[in-house]
C-alpha cells in the first residue's frame, strides 16, 4: 500500500511510542495533552522531541511551566512490565524543563521542579527511586548514569535563622558522570566531567573532573580516573 512520506514518518513515530506505552487510554491522554495540546510545551513528535509517559506516571504541570523538548524524556521505564510503582513528575509556576537528547527516568522516581526553577537534562538516565528536587537550577550533563535511590537537592527546604543561610544554590553535574547508589548531591555542588561518586557518598562541595569521591562528607579517593 502506498503512503505519502509524511504519513509513513508519523506511523513510524507512533509505532515506536506504542511499544513504550502500550494500550492505556489514560497514558495516551497524557501524551496527547502534554505534547500536542499544551500551549507551553515545545515538542516535535515527528522528530522524537517529546515526553513519553508510561503507565502509573503521575504528572502535574502548572499552566505557566515551560517544557522544551530538544530530545525525548521517557518517564516510568521499568524492567518488570506488571509493576505498578508510581513515577512522579511535578513542575511548578514559571519553571522550565529543558531536555536535550534522550533522557530516561525509571519507575519509582520523583522529580519536582519548584516555582521559577530550571531543570536541564541531557542524554542519560536515572535508575529506580531517584529523587530530584530543583528549586533554583539543576543541570545534568550528557552521558550521566544515576544509580538507584540517589537524591539530588539544590534546596534545604527549611531556613536556618540568625545566619547568612542561603537556602538554595545551583547544582551542575558535568558530562559522563557516574553517581552510585544512595548517594546524596546537595546544593551548590559542581561535579566535573567523567567523575565518579561512590555509593552512599554525601557530596557537599565541588568534585573535580575524572576523580572518584566517597564518604560522608565526600572526599577524593582517586584521581585521573576513567570509567565505562
Amino acid at each position: 500500500m502506498w503512503f505519502p512520506e509524511k504519513t509513513k514518518k508519523v506511523l513510524h513515530v507512533f509505532g515506536g511510542v506504542w511499544r513504550h506505552m502500550g494500550f492505556s487510554p489514560s497514558t495516551w491522554a497524557q501524551f496527547v495533552r502534554i505534547n500536542l495540546l499544551r500551549s507551553n510545551t515545545r515538542a516535535n513528535v515527528r522528530h522524537y522531541q517529546m515526553l513519553i509517559p508510561r503507565r502509573h506516571c503521575r504528572i502535574v504541570l502548572d499552566g505557566s511551566a515551560q517544557l522544551i523538548f530538544n530530545g525525548t524524556l521517557s518517564l516510568g521505564w521499568k524492567h518488570f512490565p506488571k509493576s505498578t510503582l508510581e513515577t512522579r513528575f511535578w513542575v511548578g509556576k514559571n519553571s522550565r524543563v529543558i531536555v536535550n537528547g534522550a533522557f530516561v527516568v525509571y519507575k519509582g522516581s520523583d522529580i519536582r521542579v519548584l516555582d521559577n526553577a530550571v531543570l536541564i537534562l541531557n542524554d542519560g538516565f536515572c535508575n529506580y527511586g531517584v529523587q530530584i528536587v530543583c528549586s533554583k537550577s539543576v543541570t545534568i550533563g550528557k552521558g550521566c548514569v544515576i544509580a538507584p535511590d540517589v537524591i539530588i537537592r539544590d534546596h534545604d527546604a527549611h531556613r536556618i535563622l540568625n545566619d547568612d543561610h542561603e537556602i538554595a544554590k545551583d547544582i551542575c553535574i558535568g558530562e559522563h558522570v557516574w553517581i552510585g547508589t544512595r548517594a546524596l548531591i546537595l546544593k551548590g555542588v559542581t561535579i566535573g566531567d567523567g567523575a565518579v561518586v561512590a555509593a552512599g557518598a554525601v557530596v557537599t562541595r565541588d568534585v573535580p573532573a575524572h576523580c572518584v569521591v566517597a564518604g560522608v562528607p565526600a572526599k577524593i579517593i582517586r584521581e585521573q580516573t576513567e570509567w565505562a
